[in-house]
């Protein structure tokens, strides 16, 4: 068998997530279904991130055995064919060691989380950004974000859903950058608690509008007091920004 790792884009509105389901289109079944009408056989993508219904993906990492020999380039493109239109297209894909898991051996994840604020919606970014209709405190929301930055017990910012064994976390980075009425937040860990950064996110813009202050955020992450003050922000204004790993697998990325 042929081992290849494959970058990935896609719009999360197209799909219930990256996970196979029963009921619901997800990213792995059409990388799988575009797999079969190229080879005939069933081919499973395994992803580095379980992204969400929503959300999106700049730099996803899947990887997935072939019985045949490919160019990295001809897979891609013929891989691409039957990918059209369908919100998922493969930026680059090569080969790698029959050791090399897209989800286990990744040794970083980066998200991006996009606030729009600004007193009317965008027609053209209202899948890609949240809105919020008045200015944010950018100042009060990087104080907060260096509080999060580190390790700490993130048990208030996981979803009642997580499966993780325990909520200690390292978060790497965590900065907020504001250009014109767009606050982009940029989160770094090793691995995520499920919907971590959707609260992490939600929590700072709370912060940012004044309804928090920041001995709240260091309650939060202490787990003092009441968990209702984290706020879950939705799922379209993030996007997997890309996968870390020890060697440079990709040349797009």
């Amino acid at each position: 068998m042929y081992a290849y790792a494959f970058l990935l884009e896609y719009d999360g509105r197209s799909f219930s997530g990256w996970q196979l389901q029963k009921d619901a289109l997800s990213v792995q079944e059409v990388l799988g279904r575009a797999a079969l009408q190229l080879t005939g056989q069933e081919t499973l993508f395994h992803g580095a991130g379980r992204t969400d219904a929503g959300v999106h993906a700049l730099g996803q990492v899947a990887h997935a055995l072939f019985s045949k020999f490919w160019s990295a380039d001809r897979l891609r493109l013929a891989l691409n064919f039957y990918l059209k239109g369908q919100g998922v297209v493969i930026l680059d894909a090569q080969p790698v060691s029959s050791d090399f898991h897209a989800r286990f051996s990744a040794c970083g994840r980066r998200y991006c989380y996009r606030v729009l604020a600004r007193p009317s919606i965008s027609v053209l970014e209202q899948h890609r950004v949240w809105w919020v209709c008045r200015p944010l405190d950018l100042e009060a929301m990087q104080k907060g974000a260096d509080l999060l930055r580190g390790t700490h017990d993130f048990q208030y910012f996981r979803s009642s859903e997580c499966g993780a064994k325990t909520a200690v976390k390292t978060l790497d980075q965590a900065t907020v950058q504001g250009v014109g009425p767009e606050y982009q937040f940029h989160f770094q860990a090793r691995s995520f608690l499920h919907h971590q950064v959707r609260m992490m996110t939600g929590t700072l813009v709370k912060l940012g509008m004044g309804k928090l202050s920041l001995q709240d955020i260091r309650d939060l992450i202490q787990c003092i007091g009441n968990k209702g003050r984290v706020l879950t922000a939705p799922a379209q204004g993030l996007f997997l920004k890309n996968i870390l790993y020890s060697e440079k697998i990709f040349t797009e990325n």
